[in-house]
């Protein structure tokens, strides 16, 4: 049994600001599931707004409140098959088959804290209500299936997220990747996002390295300037005062847990909790 609160203490209630303390709790996610990738024999890379964190800032940017990351479909398969059985109870694996999660969403993985909950307006939970709504980090399934073209990737993502059975989804995409290796196509790796800018070349998917976040070693792609450049433009430039704000309209509260069945309460772990910051 691995002893995850001696390894990665939760140290949210050390955060200055309820934003830090929402930061700590996916941190702390980040660092268990770098350790059973080394454990288990899976690959994953930070990707999208955490990267660009990573690199300009060593960390989260200061005013972001998700975690994005990127797998190949065998890894993401490898994950789900040896990692998720080691996730210790205060962490959910939420996927289509695991929660009442719909088909149709284009992350097909999120790992949910127990202890936490983001706020929704009612008019904004729509097909996730009754889903786990935990602080969570993004896992972006990635299959060398797109062609690498603006409007390709749209049209392919668009048709792809209207078949709502999984399995067929996924066979479709691994049909694809084996028609373009073996027509030698210059297929691209993307998700079932479907903005045009966020394809991984082959190139810069062929290998990983280390980097810095918070403070710790995890993995991403050897070529993430160009891959950071195309979504971003000039990505060390940070944005204007005015667009430095995170993407939740209510932050998420790290001490209160969602109603789902494998919500925990705080308290019941560390009954003198210190009430988190407004």
């Amino acid at each position: 049994m691995i002893e995850f609160d001696a390894l990665f203490p939760d140290i949210r209630e050390t955060g200055e600001t309820r934003l830090r303390q929402c930061q700590l709790v996916m941190t702390r996610m980040l660092f268990i599931l770098d350790h059973l990738a080394r454990l288990c024999g899976f690959r994953y890379w930070l990707d999208f707004g955490t990267l660009l964190g990573a690199v300009r800032h060593g960390g989260f940017i200061p005013w972001d409140d998700d975690l994005d990351i990127g797998m190949l479909r065998e890894d993401f398969e490898i994950f789900k098959d040896r990692a998720v059985p080691l996730l210790p109870r205060d962490i959910f694996f939420q996927t289509y088959s695991t929660d009442h999660y719909p088909v149709k969403y284009p992350i097909e993985g999120k790992l949910r804290d127990n202890y936490s909950s983001y706020a929704f307006a009612e008019d904004e939970i729509g097909d996730l209500r009754g889903a786990h709504l935990g602080l969570q980090i993004d896992i972006f399934v990635y299959d060398r299936s797109y062609l690498q073209s603006r409007s390709g990737i749209k049209i392919q993502t668009r048709l792809l997220r209207c078949i709502y059975q999984e399995r067929l989804r996924t066979a479709v995409l691994k049909t694809l990747e084996r028609y373009g290796r073996t027509f030698h196509l210059d297929f691209a790796y993307s998700t079932l996002e479907n903005d045009y800018r966020q394809f991984i070349r082959a190139d810069e998917l062929a290998g990983f390295i280390n980097i810095l976040f918070e403070g710790r070693p995890v993995k991403t792609i050897q070529g993430y300037h160009s891959y950071l450049s195309r979504i971003y433009g000039d990505y060390l430039i940070p944005p204007p005062a005015e667009r430095r704000r995170s993407h939740a309209r209510i932050l998420p509260d790290p001490f209160h847990p969602c109603r789902h069945l494998r919500a925990l309460a705080w308290e019941s772990r560390c009954p003198v909790a210190t009430p988190s910051p407004r």
